[in-house]
């Protein structure tokens, strides 16, 4: 496991969130791929981890960021901060709000001068 990143060797930082992986504060993850990055804080680049230290991450950080209460997203990429400062970039579909089954659900109208509208079960 590395501690420094590979584009301009200055520390990564370190989480206590992500027990297999305890290495930098912004953790960028595919769960789909099976990919997961350390965002350094410096330069900002993203390090790819090795295949072996990535499966059991990546299944707890999709678990903490399915059990973020507080959390945005667009059509491909979600943020969600965790407790102890660690941040967390899930790429790929997005999770489905649960107050869709059967209730009502907030929308944004991006285009349409950023108002939300309301909309109920179909």
């Amino acid at each position: 496991m590395y501690a420094t990143c590979l584009f301009c060797n200055r520390p990564l930082g370190a989480n206590e969130s992500i027990e297999h992986f305890p290495v930098g504060r912004r953790l960028a993850f595919d769960s789909a791929k099976g990919r997961l990055w350390v965002v350094c804080p410096s330069c900002e680049r993203w390090n790819l981890t090795p295949l072996e230290e990535r499966w059991e991450a990546i299944e707890e950080a999709e678990r903490l960021y399915r059990g973020t209460r507080l959390r945005v997203a667009t059509d491909q990429i979600g943020l969600a901060r965790l407790r102890d400062g660690t941040e967390l970039v899930r790429i790929g579909e997005p999770l489905r709000p649960s107050s869709l089954r059967g209730g009502t659900a907030i929308s944004s109208a991006g285009a349409a001068g950023g108002r939300c509208s309301l909309r109920g079960p179909a």
